[in-house]
């Protein structure tokens, strides 16, 4: 039998509909020991023919999801959630690796809120001058303009501030990964002499000086106590939900869009491999930066020539075969966070296409990906460069850039 329930909805891009079928409803002043049974429709089948009325009304629409969104696990069972809150669940697409969130600190609209809140509150840093918004602007995907961020005193950092978008994917920090969680991660820049440069207990007591922001931390946790371990879940649980993963691409992906012959042939070169023996003319990108995420390894050394005084992840493991090698960034928004590599030494997309078309500078522990091209390198055609640039402004969420945007949530 066919049901026909009507829905509401915008067309032109893929949804997801949640319906829920009701079997009591089906059963409805049906009595099979006065009645009998029904095994098949037929003629004068009376049962059958009040069965199907009644699942026709057994059917209702529960919700609308624009996309298809995935259901979040745990990395454990989860705890409660503080009294009074409200659970949020964030809008993260099927077309992204199945997510694991942290069973410890459940996403809630109230903690959501003050994580944002927290974001942007210049309290965080030693004069009041700057907040984690200060170096990781929206419009740029949460990244820095500038080379190196300034910190609350002027003081001048030692690397390009990283974008932040889709961390719940991601299992290490920092560009060097000294950092292994999120909630780790947030509490290191307000305690970094070259950032904002505080205290935590000093943090804690200016934020309780203040009975809205006490009342923040009442209703994100149940109690009015401000703690650093609740900045560090407040900040975690609004940062898991900047979800970038409505670029031009994606649409093109799910056939709602078209990409130019110039993208095309971008996106071509992007996903093949250099291998000329073989016949094939391609970029060879993919390998770091492949997958729907546009990244696919953690840390890689590549190519660019290394200052002394940057060991890159060594620095961390202390293991020689880790020398120069730095996190490998997602490229989706790459349009947008300029300047690039993790001392922003190239101002332009153009730039770093020319470094891995023949800039590529050889050393111990340079890629595999990388040390397999000639010494002159692949060696990009004028054409192929303009074609592999206009594929990666593809990659732009502008819904995610856009100031005035929420978090992903549905």
């Amino acid at each position: 039998m066919t049901v026909e329930l009507p829905v509401v909805f915008r067309g032109g891009r893929p949804l997801t509909l949640a319906l829920e079928f009701d079997v009591q409803r089906v059963l409805t002043d049906i009595d099979f020991t006065k009645d009998g049974t029904s095994t098949h429709s037929r003629a004068g089948d009376e049962l059958a023919a009040r069965l199907k009325t009644n699942i026709e009304h057994a059917f209702r629409l529960r919700s609308i999801n624009y996309d298809v969104y995935q259901t979040p696990t745990y990395t454990s069972k989860p705890a409660p959630l503080p009294q009074g809150t409200h659970a949020l669940t964030p809008a993260m697409t099927q077309r992204f690796p199945k997510v694991q969130l942290p069973a410890d600190n459940l996403l809630t609209q109230e903690g959501v809120a003050l994580g944002r809140q927290l974001f942007q509150d210049t309290r965080l840093s030693v004069n009041g001058t700057q907040s984690c918004a200060s170096c990781h602007d929206q419009t740029h995907a949460f990244a820095d303009v500038r080379r190196f961020s300034l910190g609350a005193q002027q003081q001048t950092g030692k690397r390009n501030a990283m974008p932040l978008f889709n961390l719940a994917w991601q299992q290490a920090f920092f560009w060097d990964g000294r950092a292994a969680t999120l909630r780790e991660q947030v509490l290191m820049p307000i305690q970094d002499i070259h950032e904002m440069n505080e205290t935590l207990p000093n943090v804690i007591t200016k934020l309780s000086a203040d009975s809205k922001c006490v009342n923040a931390f009442s209703q994100a946790f149940g109690s009015k106590e401000v703690t650093s371990e609740r900045i560090a879940k407040a900040l975690e649980q609004f940062l898991l939900t900047l979800v970038s993963q409505e670029s031009r691409f994606d649409r093109a992906a799910r056939k709602v869009a078209e990409l130019t012959e110039s993208e095309k042939r971008g996106l071509q070169l992007f996903v093949t491999e250099f291998d000329p023996k073989r016949g094939l003319r391609g970029a060879d990108c993919f390998h770091c930066h492949g997958g729907t995420l546009f990244t696919s390894q953690p840390f890689a050394n590549n190519g660019i020539a290394l200052a002394d005084d940057d060991l890159g992840r060594m620095a961390v493991t202390h293991n020689a075969a880790d020398r120069g090698k730095f996190k490998t960034p997602s490229l989706r928004n790459v349009a947008r966070t300029a300047p690039y590599m993790h001392d922003g030494r190239f101002n332009t997309l153009e730039e770093v296409v020319a470094h891995y078309s023949s800039g590529v500078s050889r050393t111990a522990t340079l890629d595999p990906n990388l040390a397999k091209h000639p010494e002159s390198g692949i060696q990009l055609t004028a054409q192929e460069k303009t074609d592999l640039v206009a594929f990666l402004k593809t990659l732009t969420d502008e819904s995610f850039t856009d100031a005035a945007a929420t978090t992903a949530a549905r």
